[in-house]
């Protein structure tokens, strides 16, 4: 639990306001690297990388949110598998199944289960 941020969400797993980084939190680091990139390189694709990157983890934070909160029959799957491996994470065993939107580390350091 490397951020205090997440601790708390895993006391209240369901409560709806803890649920994404801080967003002021998450505009001051973005303020930084964006800084920091221009100063060493405006020439080249690093501001459509960092939007990639912004982008991803919009993303991952909007399928977190679903997992904890949503309820689509359509979801394809895989989402399913995930959605019910991370609420084992919250409900069964938080030593496993650290990964949101991916298991692959789960895989590497050995804490998955199935």
């Amino acid at each position: 639990r490397a951020h205090p941020h997440h601790g708390i969400h895993h006391l209240t797993p369901n409560d709806s306001s803890r649920m994404t980084f801080p967003p002021m939190f998450s505009f001051v680091i973005s303020s930084i690297i964006h800084q920091i990139t221009t100063v060493i390189d405006h020439q080249t694709g690093i501001h459509g990388f960092l939007s990639g990157l912004a982008f991803g983890f919009m993303l991952y934070d909007a399928i977190h949110f679903y997992f904890h909160h949503g309820d689509a029959p359509w979801l394809p799957n895989v989402l399913k598998k995930m959605k019910t491996a991370h609420l084992n994470h919250h409900y069964k065993d938080d030593t496993t199944n650290f990964g949101v939107t991916s298991q692959l580390f789960d895989y590497v350091f050995g804490t998955v289960r199935h």
